[in-house]
């Protein structure tokens, strides 16, 4: 009996590696591992693909040696989590990269406390939403999608929606 318990667990556990470690794309994978040093503004091109520019990005967890850095890659967004290898000269390695699926009319990408998870405010992740002229929103008004850049695994893991709300961010 305690045999086939501890089968189910092992069963258990591979079956949800497999579905917390999302499969990357191919070009996903490309930047995975690489390592840059970030120069000029915003709006450059990214040094290791021609094909995406840099939007911004900011550092999820204070005093943290952990960045997200988000570019235009044809039309896509593509978000990267970043160690910084040399932070004087801003050089960092590509931890994790997850390419955004596609914006609709209206949709945006809510980060550094816009939003609230279980009822508190949560600058760690970042998440899709369309706020369709909405003061705020939930998983079922209009949160789409969130992702967390864990420091522990060094990977972006899906997030569930359901207990998200964001809120229209206040003019400054």
């Amino acid at each position: 009996m305690k045999l086939l318990a501890l089968v189910a667990v092992g069963a258990f556990a591979f079956w949800r590696s497999c579905i917390a470690d999302p499969l990357r794309t191919e070009f996903e994978q490309s930047f995975i591992g690489r390592e840059w040093v970030k120069q000029g503004g915003y709006g450059n091109r990214y040094p290791l693909s021609e094909r995406c520019e840099l939007l911004g990005g900011y550092l999820p967890f204070e005093d943290s040696e952990f960045a997200v850095s988000s570019h235009m890659c044809e039309g896509q967004r593509l978000e990267l989590f970043e160690r910084f290898m040399d932070p004087v000269i801003h050089k960092v390695k590509v931890l994790d990269a997850v390419l955004l699926p596609k914006f609709e009319k209206g949709d945006d990408l809510m980060f550094l406390g816009e939003c609230k998870l279980r009822g508190k405010i949560d600058k760690f992740f970042f998440a899709l939403v369309n706020m369709a002229n909405r003061e705020s929103v939930n998983w079922k008004t209009g949160v789409k999608a969130a992702w967390y850049p864990n420091p522990k695994t060094g990977k972006i893991e899906e997030l569930s929606t359901r207990h998200i709300v964001c809120y229209e961010p206040t003019p400054p």
